[in-house]
């Protein structure tokens, strides 16, 4: 007889389907670090056979885990995951759909064992049959919460004894094509409990009269404004006096991210940060220690609605208004920087409104 081998399936679920194109995006980006953030935790030495959409398929050819073993590996994925969102929830700045639904997002493990068949497609050695048929279909069941880990038959019956937790077990059964396949399941919602977030960063937008002050009227919506404002990819289209940015893509901003960009061949690193938003006000800010003579120098991008469309304002602030070489060269920073901000925001707006084709008639 076949000796038998594990199968583990981490499958997260929630995001409902997005039309908006940044939704769908952001949702991709935000499942990438948290299929990427499960991969770092897996600690069992399993082989991981396919990333499939939501879900990660990995394998043990030939040997089964201990049950306390593979516990303790659903747990430290568990708390991850859900640390990871509560930290992220904590730093959101995007109110897309898929960033302030983000929070629901859950995690379920399917647990199965049984013997191993492997099919070879050019160089990659894949699962293959009926066990790996039956680890899928019990993805799909009666199990009444969003948070669980489910244990097959196959599995249980590998164990001398049941695993030993003060989670809530449940024994089910559902059928299938396959006939009827019974299953224990665990409750995680306990595990909540152990979720740690760390302390939100403290970057305050200090409260002194702005060095300038200028406004341009967008043609589109507050939110589609303010979306492309968080979207480093576009940088380049609209910010001519960059050189070059760097930074982490695939990544949602959010408080506390960093880039750098390159301006007359210096590197200039950036910080996100954010204040009070709501319906009418949304704001995002990046601050840096590398500005001369203006360091700490907050960039604030302030987006509200008007008729129609967008009133885009954009601040030039600094912490060091007392320096006495500040106000010695004010007048002229003051020119180049209105110079500069003027430019900005009309590179912006002619990017923003032939990006996204506007949906209302122009501001006269």
């Amino acid at each position: 007889m076949a000796e038998k081998s594990f199968i583990f399936l981490p499958d997260i679920s929630g995001f409902t389907e997005f039309v908006h194109q940044t939704e769908v995006e952001h949702s991709q980006h935000i499942i990438s670090e948290l299929l990427e953030l499960l991969i770092d935790h897996e600690s069992l030495g399993l082989t991981l056979a396919e990333i499939e959409g939501d879900a990660l398929f990995y394998y043990k050819n030939g040997s089964v885990p201990e049950a306390a073993a593979l516990l303790e590996q659903v747990e430290r994925m568990y708390i991850a995951f859900h640390s990871h969102l509560k930290q992220y929830e904590q730093r959101r700045i995007c109110n897309c759909g898929a960033c302030t639904t983000a929070n629901k997002l859950t995690l379920k493990f399917i647990a199965h064992a049984g013997p191993l068949d492997f099919i070879q497609i050019k160089d990659q050695r894949k699962p293959y049959g009926a066990t790996v048929i039956a680890a899928h279909r019990l993805m799909k069941n009666t199990v009444p919460f969003d948070d669980y880990l489910l244990l097959s038959e196959g599995i249980s019956a590998s164990w001398d004894e049941a695993p030993q937790s003060n989670l809530p077990l449940h024994q089910s059964e559902s059928i299938y094509d396959l006939g009827t396949v019974r299953y224990q399941y665990y409750e995680l919602l306990p595990l909540q409990k152990s979720v740690k977030v760390n302390p939100l960063p403290n970057i305050p937008i200090p409260d002194v009269p702005p060095i300038v002050t200028l406004s341009e009227y967008i043609n589109l919506s507050p939110t589609q404004v303010f979306e492309l404002i968080l979207s480093f990819d576009y940088r380049k289209f609209w910010n001519a006096n960059v050189e070059s940015f760097e930074y982490e893509e695939n990544r949602v901003t959010r408080i506390g991210t960093k880039h750098r960009c390159i301006v007359n061949g210096k590197t200039v690193e950036l910080e996100s940060l954010t204040d009070k938003s709501d319906q009418q006000r949304l704001v995002y800010g990046e601050r840096t220690e590398d500005v001369p003579i203006l360091s700490p120098f907050i960039s604030l991008f302030i987006v509200e609605q008007q008729d129609q469309g967008t009133l885009l304002t954009v601040q030039a602030i600094t912490e060091n208004n007392n320096s006495l070489k500040l106000k010695i060269l004010k007048p002229l920073i003051r020119y180049q920087m209105k110079s500069l901000l003027k430019k900005t925001l009309k590179d912006f707006k002619q990017f923003a409104e032939s990006k996204v084709k506007p949906p209302i008639t122009h501001h006269s």
